[in-house]
């Protein structure tokens, strides 16, 4: 109830208060910690963050998944090579798990490692062919690469046609991440504001610190003032008044 709370209410309080609630009930419930650490990333306290993260490892240090996200956890507060190790046990031990998969190849293509980012989405490709993102990043790295460049614009011609037409639903933090990495900001932009009139989940996560997620944008400044209606800013400024 709390992660639907976060991501599709908006109601941050009330979120808060469901995950309290679950703690208290069920203590050793690893992914209760894992979810309300997202909330903390949503509301941008990568301390408490990562102390819930924490948690959650501690119940469950082989699930891939709390792997991948307290890993996150680990970069954005300072240890990115303990947070790139972690995901990388997780892709050894759990070599069918997509998350860490994209967690590293998202990590390399920020990095401009694109010839490492490539096999990671192809492998992601022939675990779940129709996962959009995996088809995306696949293009965007050869295109970035100069490799089979034709094919790799007709695959994001393609995406970007039907996200645009409405024939497909298409990820909008995707749409910002193609967008973005094809020097298109105007309409990178204007997915963040889609995004919070069709009150996404993205418009959420867009709050939190992370510039290596799929709709992070430069112009923080600017994104704030499209989440405004999310009421984030208004919840915060009502905690720090008590």
């Amino acid at each position: 109830m709390g992660y639907i709370q976060l991501l599709y209410d908006w109601d941050f309080a009330a979120s808060r208060e469901s995950f309290e609630k679950a703690i208290k009930y069920n203590p050793n419930h690893a992914f209760t910690y894992c979810w309300y650490g997202q909330y903390f990333q949503v509301v941008k306290d990568d301390k408490k963050r990562l102390e819930l993260t924490q948690m959650a490892i501690e119940r469950e240090p082989l699930n891939p998944v709390i792997m991948a996200v307290h890993a996150k956890s680990l970069k954005i507060n300072g240890a990115p090579d303990e947070a790139r190790a972690l995901v990388e046990r997780a892709i050894e031990n759990h070599s069918e798990c997509s998350l860490p998969l994209k967690r590293r190849a998202l990590w390399y293509f920020k990095d401009g490692k694109y010839a490492k980012a490539l096999p990671l989405y192809r492998k992601i490709k022939a675990l779940q062919p129709d996962r959009i993102w995996a088809q995306a990043g696949e293009a965007m790295c050869l295109l970035k690469l100069g490799e089979d460049e034709q094919k790799a614009q007709a695959t994001l011609d393609l995406i970007l046609s039907k996200a645009d037409s409405g024939e497909e639903l298409i990820p909008p933090g995707l749409m910002i991440w193609i967008h973005r990495n094809l020097g298109e900001p105007e309409k990178a932009y204007r997915w963040v504001k889609h995004s919070v009139e069709r009150r996404y989940p993205l418009a959420a996560w867009l709050h939190s610190n992370d510039d290596d997620d799929e709709g992070s944008l430069p112009d923080r400044i600017r994104v704030k003032k499209i989440l405004e209606p999310v009421g984030m800013q208004k919840y915060k400024a009502g905690l720090n008044k008590k």
